[in-house]
């Protein structure tokens, strides 16, 4: 029987439909394409980060040859400075090697006070490409010393390094008995002389050299270029009164670690050490003595003050009397009264054998002045420097010192007044000699805080 014609069941609808569909879901035709668009977008991502890590390691590679090339720039200031301080005399009156402003020839200036302290001028070059430096030189300080201070730059990438130059070594009064910056002026019976006869206590000053009454110098009276010469009469047979042909510089005084890393905390530890009428102030450094008496038995001290009086005395007794003790007396920064020793009445004396040397010395600012005083027949019985480029030195009636002074102005007035230089004194030393070597070495901050000195963050 045909079934052509039959009618079509609704189970036979159905059927259709359910194979329609295992077609379409067995049929893999356009899967390609949203996985073609997920491996390309995990493509461009990976890319993108491939390229932000490109430019990172690009960037800090550019900006790592910014830094060399400015420490590079900072370094050719440092060896520029050096060859123009090695190889350049500057005259004592302008003692800065600069550069002329008018196309680059060699030019001398003045210190400048910056930040408290003495430094020559900046000098800036260009070293081309974008390169440049600009350096400073400190003045020298009481060991001979100077620091060089040099920034480079290169495409706005500054670096800064301190080099200290150094140099031997030498006797810090070398043979002279008074050096002053500025004047000396001797009165009354004064003398100057040194401990053996017949050898030179000389005196120098930078103006002028004035003595009056019977003061006699038994060395060389050299003043300042221009000044008159020391009238023959106050000077020992045999040595010279004339002028000097240029000034000299007293360098600044190098404190190191003294103001923190010093024997204060010794002052009258020991028992015996401290009798009598005296006052130890430790945070304001002052020693202060009224008929007392004081014995220092360290190496190193850093003090504001020392007032003596009514017969007082400060023994010096150190474990080691070889070496010569330091009495460091700190500027502005530390003390506000510029610092100052005075004696009246009274006495410093060395304890042990061989006698102690003690070596005093100055901070001072070219803006605040400090003093050292002796009155009412003080007197200094063991070899004693005083040394400070900006301390003005008074002694009077009929007070004395065995030792040396260096400073800026020298007065001695009434009675019979004396400096008498002993030859161990040469054992303080400082301002060095011979040609200047590198020393330390260090990278500093890119620019020193406002109103500070140069070295500063160093």
């Amino acid at each position: 029987m045909s079934t052509t014609n039959l009618p079509k069941t609704r189970g036979d609808s159905f059927s259709k439909r359910r194979l329609n569909m295992r077609r379409r879901l067995s049929d893999q035709s356009g899967i390609a394409l949203p996985v073609a668009m997920m491996v390309l977008l995990l493509v461009l991502v990976m890319s993108g980060v491939v390229v932000t890590q490109a430019q990172r390691t690009n960037d800090g590679a550019r900006q790592d040859r910014k830094v060399k090339r400015a420490l590079q720039a900072a370094d050719a200031g440092v060896k520029v400075a050096f060859q123009r301080a090695t190889k350049i005399t500057a005259p004592g009156a302008t003692p800065c090697v600069a550069v002329d402003a008018n196309g680059g020839g060699t030019a001398f200036a003045t210190y400048e006070n910056v930040g408290g302290e003495s430094w020559c001028p900046a000098v800036e070059e260009s070293l081309g490409g974008g390169a440049r430096y600009s350096y400073r030189v400190s003045g020298p300080l009481a060991d001979g010393s100077r620091w060089v201070v040099s920034t480079g730059t290169a495409d706005a990438v500054a670096r800064r390094v301190a080099v200290q130059q150094t140099a031997a070594a030498a006797p810090l009064y070398g043979g002279y008995a008074i050096s002053a910056k500025d004047e000396i002026a001797l009165s009354g019976e004064t003398s100057i002389r040194h401990e053996t006869a017949g050898q030179a206590a000389n005196a120098r000053a930078n103006l002028a050299i004035r003595p009056s009454g019977t003061a006699k110098i038994c060395g060389n009276a050299t003043p300042g270029p221009g000044q008159n010469p020391v009238k023959p009469e106050f000077v020992c047979p045999g040595y010279s009164t004339a002028p000097a042909t240029s000034t000299f510089t007293l360098p600044d005084v190098a404190l190191g670690t003294s103001p923190t890393v010093n024997d204060n905390a010794t002052i009258c530890a020991q028992a015996g050490d401290c009798t009598g009428d005296f006052a130890y102030d430790a945070s304001g450094r002052k020693l202060t003595l009224t008929s007392g008496k004081v014995t220092l038995r360290g190496g190193v001290y850093f003090l504001c003050e020392i007032t003596q009086s009514g017969g007082s005395q400060i023994v010096i007794a150190p474990s080691d009397p070889t070496t010569p003790v330091r009495l460091f007396i700190g500027g502005p920064a530390y003390c506000s009264s510029g610092g100052k020793i005075s004696l009246s009445g009274s006495s410093i004396v060395g304890l042990g054998s061989p006698q102690p040397i003690l070596d005093i010395r100055f901070q001072g600012s070219p803006t605040t002045s400090s003093s050292f005083t002796l009155t009412g027949a003080s007197k200094i019985t063991l070899p004693t420097g005083v040394y400070g480029p900006y301390t003005n030195y008074s002694s009077s009636s009929s007070s004395g010192q065995l030792g040396a002074i260096a400073v800026n102005k020298v007065s001695f007035s009434g009675g019979t007044g004396d400096v008498t230089y002993p030859s161990v004194i040469d054992g303080i030393k400082g301002g060095g000699t011979g040609a200047l070597s590198s020393g330390q070495y260090r990278e500093c901050s890119s620019a020193p805080p406002a109103g500070a000195a140069p070295a500063a963050r160093c």
